[in-house]
């Protein structure tokens, strides 16, 4: 793993990349952790602008989070990611894509599956959190500003906010959430911004600033949508949520699927998973 992905010197989001982030904005996830990693609960002290530590200890039950994604909210979704928290593991489920996230916080350990490859990597979550913490120490005063969110959040109508930076813009309405459930989306969802900041090229900072307001006031997004700004045509993505507070047999087998192919997907570099 390097740090070569930063400085940025502009977004460029594949498909799979833009439903990545879209999720995660949206939220619920825990996502953030979401953007997370390996060895039982990470112990770095190192704290990313707008990140935080959680220690999930409050009780939790079951649930799990569906996310569609829009490019026209007058069309069907693009796709839709499922992501289920069970047992101290959120499993994010991503079909169109045949990928798959495995957050384990008290092995400290975050894996992805390629399913169409039928191969895994596992990464470590404090090698993550140090990796990204150096690679955004390379960025510029100009390219820090660029980065970082600008003036206060704006409350928009039908009780939306929008927070931006010189590159993207987010808008979103958020729902009161039970706490736990609020901070564990949004612990999976810091997770999965790490992952695309280190090895999907998407500048981070915004998003875990977004995480840390919706986890800080027990919300949840039941929309949000991000705009890229700076090209000919703005990019916007709509990600709707869904939030359902248990899990049906189906989702339980589908959990046993992953733990399965857990044990026998080949594990590979993060180089060869990545490219």
């Amino acid at each position: 793993m390097t740090s070569s992905n930063f400085p940025l010197k502009r977004l460029t989001i594949a498909r799979q990349s833009v439903i990545h982030l879209a999720i995660m904005i949206c939220i619920l996830t825990v996502a953030e952790r979401a953007e997370a990693q390996p060895n039982s609960q990470p112990q770095s002290t190192i704290q990313l602008a707008g990140s935080r530590k959680l220690t999930n200890a409050l009780p939790l039950k079951d649930f799990q989070i569906r996310i569609d994604i829009y490019i026209d909210d007058t069309k069907p979704p693009i796709s839709s990611v499922q992501t289920i928290f069970s047992d101290g593991l959120t499993i994010e489920l991503d079909d169109f894509a045949g990928r798959h996230t495995v957050v384990d916080s008290a092995k400290g350990r975050i894996t992805l599956l390629d399913e169409r490859k039928r191969s895994l990597v596992h990464l470590d979550m404090q090698v993550i959190e140090t990796q990204l913490e150096k690679a955004l120490a390379l960025l510029t005063p100009q390219q820090q500003a660029a980065f970082a969110i600008q003036g206060l959040p704006e409350r928009e109508a039908d009780n939306f906010i929008s927070i931006s930076n010189k590159s993207i813009r987010y808008t979103f309405q958020p729902t009161a959430a039970k706490q736990e459930i609020a901070a564990s989306y949004g612990e999976f969802s810091d997770w999965v911004t790490r992952i695309n900041g280190l090895y999907r090229h998407v500048p981070p900072q915004l998003r875990l600033q977004l995480n840390k307001m919706l986890v800080d006031q027990s919300q949840l997004p039941t929309e949000l949508r991000r705009t890229i700004v700076g090209g000919n045509k703005p990019e916007v993505v709509i990600a709707r949520l869904n939030l359902t507070e248990s899990l049906s047999d189906l989702d339980r087998s589908r959990i046993a699927k992953i733990l399965t192919s857990m044990q026998e997907f080949k594990p590979t570099s993060e180089n060869e998973f990545f490219k």
